[in-house]
């Protein structure tokens, strides 16, 4: 997979993100797990879950003050986007409730591009998912 061919249409809020381009955008899950060990066992006897989070970075050119306007109102929205491989296999990403949080824009300088940068968090919808991973 590549960030050029493999990666579809970015979607925030249900439409393409259009005139705002992302540099980057990542995807963190974290389940909490943790190893249960005992006495006379070598290693761990189970795993067991903890509380799932989901969230991520995103990183885009500032077109406008939309998505910047979002981050300061702590404005719920949604992220989706799919990856696929040459051979047209790959995976929808859904976070139909996240709220974006950090970070901020950032003018370097003279010929440098102004970037906005923050974190999203996946909350839990009214489905009671925090994410859907399809895959294609």
């Amino acid at each position: 997979m590549n960030a050029v061919s493999g990666v579809g249409n970015i979607y925030e809020a249900g439409v393409p993100l259009t005139g705002t381009f992302i540099k980057s955008i990542n995807l963190d899950i974290d389940n909490a797990l943790r190893g249960q060990d005992a006495i006379g066992t070598m290693g761990f006897v189970g795993i067991a879950s903890g509380t799932v989070s989901v969230g991520g970075a995103v990183e885009m050119y500032l077109a406008d003050g939309t998505m910047y306007d979002k981050l300061v109102a702590n404005t719920s929205s949604s992220l989706s986007w799919f990856v696929r491989d040459g051979l047209g296999n790959g995976y929808v990403i859904t976070a139909d409730k996240v709220k974006f949080s950090g970070g901020g824009v950032t003018a370097g300088g003279l010929n440098q591009d102004v970037m906005l940068s923050m974190n999203w968090q996946g909350l839990m919808d009214s489905t009671g998912k925090t994410i859907a991973i399809d895959r294609l």
